[in-house]
């Protein structure tokens, strides 16, 4: 048991542990042993003023990062890269599109879209885009409502109506039968019911990863709140799309993971340092966090970025 003197050491020498450096160098201030430090008034926290608000864009995606250090110019380089490997640009057709998106993030994808396909001559019909994310949806639909009345005619043959009625954006609730919580239902749904073709990046899991790394992605999965069920390897992900109709042969994917990874984690880390050196880090950790994750994922191999393409024949 411990005695009542001994108590009161022990909180004497605590103290005496954590007060000690300060005493010191209130003495050696008094006495002018070296200079005070320094304190600015004021620091670069006025960067905030000086932001321009709303943002020109808000594009969300892991980026293709090929000759580019800046985050929205790669997003829609990505967006490019699958229209690419789609060649839906390239293949000539007097047949109008109906596009379904799903995860439009906040608009910028959707307007790119349409612009892509208006300026390649082709006639879109219908946008339909999905997400579960509910400020996303209001500022999407915002943000494509003022786009369009700046540009009428985007991805329409008419007028400023014909665009507002082709462009639909829907909030769904993933909990609900109706909205397909795996992607597997999905795909069902898009292959069979509506016959059309896919076009995605998704993150594949290596089917060479060791037992440990498989432990720690399914740790970091669920820090991160990532469905680990969702990362599926190659030869799975294959699986999954002949199930639900598509023909093997017609079935194309592209690791760009060495276009991806590395930029991102690049550039997260160039932010954070400008975000502290501003004073405004509140909210960074969550990206600070990414950018570890992805570093190891393009480190490792444990993690693959794809560009997946699925047709109907």
């Amino acid at each position: 048991m411990f005695s009542n003197t001994s108590i009161v050491a022990y909180v004497l020498g605590l103290l005496t542990f954590v007060l000690a450096p300060r005493l010191l160098g209130g003495f050696f201030r008094l006495f002018n042993y070296g200079p005070p430090p320094r304190r600015d008034i004021y620091g670069l926290e006025h960067a905030l003023l000086n932001m321009r608000l709303p943002p020109e864009t808000m594009w969300l995606n892991m980026a293709y990062w090929k000759n580019t250090s800046d985050f929205p110019t790669a997003c829609n380089n990505l967006l490019q890269l699958l229209l690419e490997k789609s060649e839906i640009l390239k293949t000539p057709s007097s047949r109008p599109i109906r596009l379904w998106d799903l995860g439009f993030d906040c608009g910028d994808q959707t307007i790119s879209l349409c612009t892509e396909l208006s300026r390649a001559g082709l006639t879109l019909c219908k946008y339909d885009g999905l997400t579960i994310n509910r400020s996303q949806f209001l500022h999407a639909q915002a943000r494509i409502q003022a786009h369009i009345e700046a540009h009428p005619y985007l991805g329409a043959d008419n007028n400023k109506k014909d665009s507002l009625s082709i462009i639909e954006l829907h909030l769904t609730d993933a909990s609900k039968p109706s909205s397909p919580p795996s992607r597997a239902p999905a795909l069902q749904h898009v292959s069979r019911e509506l016959e059309s073709s896919l076009l995605a990046f998704d993150l594949l899991r290596s089917g060479s990863a060791t037992a440990l790394q498989r432990v720690l992605l399914r740790l970091v999965c669920a820090v991160t709140q990532i469905l680990y069920a969702n990362r599926l390897t190659e030869e799975e992900y294959r699986d999954m799309l002949a199930a639900a109709g598509y023909a093997r042969e017609n079935i194309a994917v592209c690791d760009v993971s060495a276009d991806v990874f590395p930029g991102l984690e690049r550039f997260i880390s160039a932010r954070g340092l400008m975000v502290r050196d501003v004073g405004v880090l509140k909210g960074w950790g969550g990206f600070g966090a990414v950018g570890r994750v992805v570093g190891w994922w393009g480190r490792s191999g444990v993690v693959r970025g794809c560009v997946l393409v699925a047709r109907r024949a």
